[in-house]
């Protein structure tokens, strides 16, 4: 017969063996659990970081067409009868298809995106129809098919409204792959 502190001896022996085991087996899962917060982490920050990056790209684009509104505007009787608003626009035009480009490279897919921009192309549509980098197809080709249906957009008297010059505000609550 065991005595009362052999007992308690062999009971607890089996408890720190089961604990043992126990413990084995968790931290593999813990482990796991980690890597995947790690990796959704990762993800998060490269979405954030897209976003923030597309906004600035496209907020320095919008501090240009402030400082300069009838450029922006796109009129193509004013801008070509004055030679210093004329030079500027080709600048002006030169930086906003690079800024857009660089947003289309972000957002490849991101429909908002893509009518924000077709907006502000169609208002430059008849410099598009003329301009060397267009036809000689400097930009990326996701551009270009902007480019080409705004210019047809244009054509067929489809104007940019105040709505369509921004991206959704609903844009910054949405996750992206």
């Amino acid at each position: 017969m065991k005595t009362c502190s052999e007992f308690c001896t062999v009971a607890t022996n089996t408890l720190l063996e089961d604990l043992a085991l126990v413990a084995t087996l968790c931290v593999p899962l813990i482990a796991i659990g980690a890597i995947a917060i790690a990796i959704w982490q990762v993800k998060e920050n490269s979405a954030a970081v897209r976003r923030a990056s597309a906004y600035s790209i496209y907020q320095n684009f919008l501090k240009l067409a402030l400082d300069n509104p009838t450029i922006a505007f796109g009129d193509r009787a004013e801008i070509l009868s004055d030679v210093k608003k004329s030079s500027v626009h080709k600048w002006f035009f030169a930086n906003m298809l690079l800024s857009f480009e660089e947003i289309i490279a972000i957002y490849p897919n991101q429909e908002d995106w893509k009518s924000a921009i077709k907006s502000q192309l169609r208002r430059h549509a008849w410099h598009l129809s003329d301009s060397s980098s267009i036809k000689n197809k400097h930009w990326n080709a996701s551009l270009l098919q902007l480019v080409h249906e705004a210019i047809s957009e244009a054509d067929n008297g489809v104007v940019g409204t105040r709505d369509a010059i921004r991206p959704s505000k609903f844009i910054f609550f949405k996750l992206y792959k």
